[in-house]
């Protein structure tokens, strides 16, 4: 068998192949015939054996087979095979370099879930969730943002994002970069994702505030109209 012969036997299998695969979709509404035009009477040319007025519908005896040679079915037909584009990173599968870029980037999730991880990582579960449910509290009282997100980061407010030391101090640092291989963290991340569905109750019976008294001595706790503790924070309900 000559080269010629095998080459045009190859064309032929590659063609076998494409028009099984095209069979195999649904046919397209052939396209409208086109308006003709008046200046010149000129119609679109109809080759041999295609239907007339439809240029891209060819007779093989099957009268509702059209072909439809569009740009993005030919490009769907050669992407065949092509690996799919990698989605995105799981939040709690990444960490941050700086608090500005977690700042500006971060999903609330994220900086709901590192700032648990952060005032509370060594607490139980139940210690984890009180704190979530201070941050809640605050986002459903008009002194504070309306987020959680916003709850967070709010200067001041909770001792690691403080302005002073938030890209030196090394829990703050930590709280940053710590990833969901981390177990801790993955449970902050789960009672993070309870909070922002509503699903968490609250044990602290509505506090806005908390502490440690073993770290500081707030001049607004005396205030308070009640109080209870949970691992190692006093968590207060009626501070003005």
């Amino acid at each position: 068998m000559s080269d010629k012969s095998g080459d045009i036997i190859l064309v032929m299998g590659v063609f076998a192949i494409a028009w099984s695969w095209l069979r195999s979709r649904r046919a397209a509404p052939a396209p409208a015939p086109a308006a003709p035009n008046t200046a010149a009477n000129v119609y679109p040319v109809t080759q041999p054996g295609s239907v007339q007025g439809n240029p891209h519908k060819i007779d093989l005896g099957d009268s509702s087979m059209a072909l439809p040679f569009t740009a993005d079915l030919v490009n769907s037909f050669f992407s065949m095979g092509q690996p799919a584009q990698a989605a995105a990173p799981r939040v709690g599968s990444f960490g941050w370099s700086n608090f500005d870029d977690f700042a500006r980037s971060a999903t609330e999730l994220d900086v709901l879930a590192r700032t648990l991880f952060g005032e509370a990582a060594g607490e139980s579960r139940r210690g984890i969730e009180a704190v979530a449910a201070v941050v809640m509290n605050r986002v459903a009282d008009r002194r504070w943002p309306n987020t959680a997100r916003a709850v967070c980061l709010q200067n001041r407010q909770y001792s690691l994002w403080n302005v002073e030391y938030r890209d030196t101090d090394a829990n703050s640092l930590r709280a940053l970069s710590v990833t969901d291989t981390n177990s801790a963290f993955k449970v902050c991340l789960a009672v993070a994702q309870d909070a922002l569905a509503e699903r968490l109750v609250d044990p602290t019976g509505g506090a806005h505030h908390y502490y440690n008294p073993r770290k500081a001595s707030p001049a607004w706790a005396p205030a308070a109209k009640s109080s209870l503790t949970i691992g190692n924070h006093i968590f207060l309900v009626g501070v003005p």
